[in-house]
């Protein structure tokens, strides 16, 4: 309980009610100390993390909560009218609240005040809903008003993740996705990383903070063409105050900026505000849901006011930009493995733009001849020059060597013409057969060593494992750890042949943080940790068959 929050009366009311006998003097000293404790424990940063699978038929008594005095009464009638819900609901007010808005999506899905006796199941779904969300709540036993609740719910539990919010704190900003692909979680020695909507899952992390200004925005879709602007004045500030400390070369205050938007089209609005925040040590991380008419993006932010009504949001993309006492930590894994035992030299490659509409122009890169592969004598006197080939043709070859087919996902890897650098993954976008070029979704550049390179279960897990390692020493603090996740849908069970693998290296570097997250259509974030990126470490990009992870770790003030 948040005896902070408690007024003198309630307080008071409080302590009688669990003592029988005492003088008002102990009286006045035990809310002495309990409103102590509450003062201490609100300037304590916590992470509660829980997991509730959806029912496959009606919810067992015992995990009924929301019935105040006999709800089955209600969820046996076929026909409820507002009054039945004010009586049964009693003097619970965000009981009465919830069972509100059920009713009225009920209406709205019946087309009439009160449910027809042929359709009452729409209005017992709807009030499932609410058992299930107060059963989630209840598992994550709040010791303190939550600053922030980050969700992540299947398709089939989207009603669950909006009466949760109705349930919250009204200062409580709730941020999160409803994803048909799969969600993630896990607290403790309990995981649950479902890879797809069969099983009904939804995964809610509740967050205290001590001293973290936090900014939310949403960026309609609008016109492609326009540049998108930083959504308010707060993440202005924050920014230019990001900006300020780099031009002083003072250490940065810990910032981090999560994402979600419905579509690449979507993440477009969103481009302004990441461009501003490169180079300032804020790491973007994010990822892509698809999009649902319904409206996939969950975000309510009481302090603004334009994103305090409703919950369900789409076309655009949503943020949350955290500010203040905590510490992050990218961790980005691919497992890119060479499948080439050689590799060639691009001898000719060249890039072209042209405009597809007004203020629109699509570039197109194209690699055209390779040299090699090289041979051993290659560089000694009187070696013989390594032949020229078309990369169709080093396709075949290498296709051959693999028993006629190429694994897939297949990437074109490149490093500069130097042994001790890191490869850069290029996905190939068209193989031109007129010519045996290749046409690849970035410009290559002449002179770079190319070859070719597929993803392995073992050698993500192993690139993880090194991310851990390597962020358990900026993971400065002893504060609570949560890890938010954005893992590709074609990863999962399908690609380690196991299940709640994605988050297995973290989970053992970090055995006391929760995982929270999704499977989505597209991750952002920086490159992967075995991969050569941009020379910002902290520039972020929009990539494939990624597993992107952000590590944070919330300590006192």
């Amino acid at each position: 309980m948040d005896f902070h929050a408690l007024g003198e009366d309630l307080l008071q009311q409080h302590v009688l009610s669990h003592v029988s006998f005492v003088t008002m003097a102990r009286l006045q000293c035990t809310c002495t100390l309990m409103r102590n404790i509450g003062r201490r424990i609100a300037r304590q940063p916590y992470v509660r993390t829980h997991m509730l699978k959806g029912y496959t038929s009606e919810p067992p008594a015992e995990t009924s909560l929301l019935t105040v005095g006999e709800l089955t009464h209600v969820l046996g009638r076929a026909q409820v009218s507002t009054a039945e819900v004010e009586r049964e609901a009693g003097s619970d007010e965000n009981l009465r609240c919830a069972l509100g808005d059920c009713l009225e999506r009920a209406r709205g899905e019946l087309g009439a005040d009160d449910a027809p006796s042929g359709r009452g199941s729409s209005l017992r779904g709807a009030l499932r809903d609410v058992a299930q969300a107060r059963a989630l709540l209840a598992r994550l036993a709040m010791p303190a008003r939550p600053d922030i609740c980050l969700v992540f719910a299947s398709k089939a539990m989207a009603g669950v993740a909006e009466v949760l919010a109705t349930l919250l704190p009204t200062s409580c900003v709730v941020f999160g996705a409803v994803s048909n692909r799969g969600v993630i979680g896990s607290h403790g020695a309990c995981v649950s990383e479902v890879d797809s909507d069969a099983q009904p899952l939804i995964a809610a992390t509740l967050i205290h903070l001590a001293g973290t200004r936090i900014y939310p925005f949403f960026e309609p879709r609008t016109d492609p063409h326009t540049r998108a602007r930083v959504p308010c004045a707060d993440v202005t500030d924050a920014v230019a105050r990001a900006r300020e400390r780099a031009a002083r070369g003072a250490p940065a205050e810990s910032a981090t900026l999560l994402v979600l938007a419905d579509g690449a089209d979507g993440l477009m609005r969103g481009a302004g505000l990441i461009e501003q925040l490169h180079g300032k040590g804020i790491p973007a991380l994010g990822g892509l849901v698809e999009r649902d008419p319904a409206g996939t993006l969950l975000l309510r932010a009481p302090h603004r006011a334009e994103l305090r009504a409703g919950l369900r949001r789409g076309d655009g993309s949503i943020g949350l930009l955290l500010e203040g006492c905590h510490v992050a930590v990218p961790a980005v894994t691919r497992g890119a493995t060479p499948i080439s035992p050689h590799e060639w030299d691009v001898v000719e490659a060249e890039s072209s733009s042209r405009a597809v509409c007004p203020g629109h122009n699509a570039s197109q890169h194209v690699v055209k001849t390779l040299a090699g592969p090289r041979q051993p004598d290659c560089e000694g006197n009187g070696g013989s020059a390594p032949r020229r080939t078309t990369p169709l043709q080093a396709l075949h070859e290498l296709a051959a060597q693999h028993g006629g087919s190429l694994p897939s996902p297949l990437y074109l890897a490149l490093r500069p013409n130097s042994t001790d650098a890191r490869r850069r993954l290029v996905h190939p976008v068209q193989v031109l057969h007129h010519t045996g070029a290749l046409a690849v979704e970035s410009e290559v550049g002449v002179g770079e060593l190319c070859g070719f390179a597929s993803v392995n279960a073992q050698g993500s897990s192993d690139e993880l494992a090194l991310c851990a390692r390597a962020a358990r020493g900026r993971l400065t603090g002893a504060g609570p750890t949560l890890c938010v996740s954005f893992v590709c849908c074609g990863r999962g069970v399908g690609f380690h042949q196991a299940a709640d693998k994605e988050t297995l290296p973290l989970r053992s570097e970090f055995p006391d943080a929760t995982c929270v997250g999704f499977f989505a259509a597209g991750e952002l974030g920086p490159r992967p940790f075995g991969e050569a990126g941009s020379d910002r470490e902290d520039e972020p990009a929009l990539m494939g068959f990624t597993a992107v992870h952000a590590l944070l770790r919330f300590n006192a003030q």
